[in-house]
């Protein structure tokens, strides 16, 4: 017996072996296209060894903000498919290009305490507040956004307010309708939507009146326009004359009023 406890105390622990349910998840987020993985909670550290034998990185931190805050850098400096609408994920021997066209919504508060510019309770740090925060968020990636739309808080006494005239089937239905124009614009071989259309034929289809271009000229210089501004001024104008045209029997071609309001969406660029 003591010989045989010895031999028990003696004897060494051999590695683990990788779980039947690690390798699952590292092959479904190499077929997700998914490289790199940011905040692992420490419940799931064993399932998570597997992903040492595929190709995703696994890149640890037990602060759920840390790894917030390093998944939000990746995402800035991989900001190409909001652009493009296609993304490639390159392994040893091979690159696969995946369709990554997808709508983003984003919100955030004006300042850190969220009262910048309120008239009834203001930022007591403004506007170093609101600087500092909204400098969080790049440049180049604001500028890939279409639309952006500042909203005043809510009072009180307006939320017994009857609702707005025009609803969301009014709305989805100006939506349908619009679309539909899309369509006979480009046909069964093109893009399926304006959003899609670039190069010659986005310069064709959303080409300005005279009154129209003169003001797009004049505020890409007011506005610090990038290359990526001007291509989306003109796309959100020619949608815009589009939803115009809903009642008429003729699409409306791109004037200035549509300009002018494709303008108003965009963020204005930052003061030096």
């Amino acid at each position: 017996m003591p010989a045989k406890a010895s031999a028990k105390r003696g004897a060494t622990k051999t590695p683990a072996k990788t779980t039947i349910g690690s390798e699952y998840l590292a092959r479904a987020l190499e077929g997700y296209g998914i490289d790199h993985v940011f905040y692992v909670p420490a419940a799931l550290l064993r399932t998570m060894a597997g992903l040492e034998t595929g190709g995703t990185r696994r890149i640890l931190e037990h602060s759920e903000k840390t790894g917030a805050y390093m998944a939000a850098g990746y995402a800035r400096a991989r900001r190409r498919p909001l652009a493009a609408g296609r993304t490639v994920v390159s392994r040893a021997n091979h690159h696969a290009n995946y369709p990554a066209r997808f709508r983003l919504v984003a919100a955030m508060n004006p300042c850190r305490c969220g009262y910048l510019g309120d008239p009834v309770q203001g930022c007591s740090r403004a506007p170093r507040c609101g600087a500092d925060y909204q400098s969080r968020l790049s440049g180049p990636f604001l500028d890939r956004i279409d639309l952006h739309v500042e909203l005043a808080a809510v009072a009180a006494s307006e939320l017994a307010l009857p609702p707005p005239a025009e609803g969301s089937a009014e709305v989805a239905t100006s939506v349908a309708g619009a679309r539909a124009l899309q369509r006979a614009r480009y046909g069964a071989d093109g893009p399926r939507s304006t959003a899609a259309a670039d190069g010659q034929l986005l310069e064709e289809v959303a080409a300005p009146d005279a009154p129209g271009r003169e003001l797009l000229l004049a505020a890409a210089g007011r506005l610090k326009l990038s290359a990526r501004g001007w291509r989306l001024v003109l796309r959100v104008a020619r949608t815009l004359a589009g939803l115009g045209s809903l009642d008429r029997d003729t699409p409306l071609p791109v004037r200035r009023i549509h300009i002018a309001e494709a303008l108003a969406w965009r963020r204005p660029a930052p003061a030096r």
